[in-house]
């Protein structure tokens, strides 16, 4: 009888927390789809150093992201400094 009840709780416990596991995950699912910007700081940064290195193409990649970020939203660079 206490074999049965520990056995039930044990079962309710497990599949509880695996249903609990899953909900989770469904919602960190929704949080990650929410697309996060560069800051064009970082991007510029990113593009220097890249072509300090040698690595034009990382450069180019940096630097593009950074002009699609200034087209996509103007208020980032309200002075034009980086897109000069």
């Amino acid at each position: 009888m206490i074999a049965d009840r520990m056995a039930l709780l044990a079962r309710v416990l497990f599949f509880g927390m695996t249903g609990l596991g899953i909900a989770g995950l469904g919602t960190t699912g929704l949080r990650a789809a929410v697309p996060i910007e560069a800051d064009p700081h970082d991007l510029y940064e990113q593009g220097r150093d890249h072509l300090a290195h040698g690595q034009l193409q990382q450069a180019a990649a940096a630097f593009s992201s950074l002009s699609a970020l200034i087209t996509k939203r103007p208020g980032w660079d309200p002075e034009g400094a980086f897109a000069k």
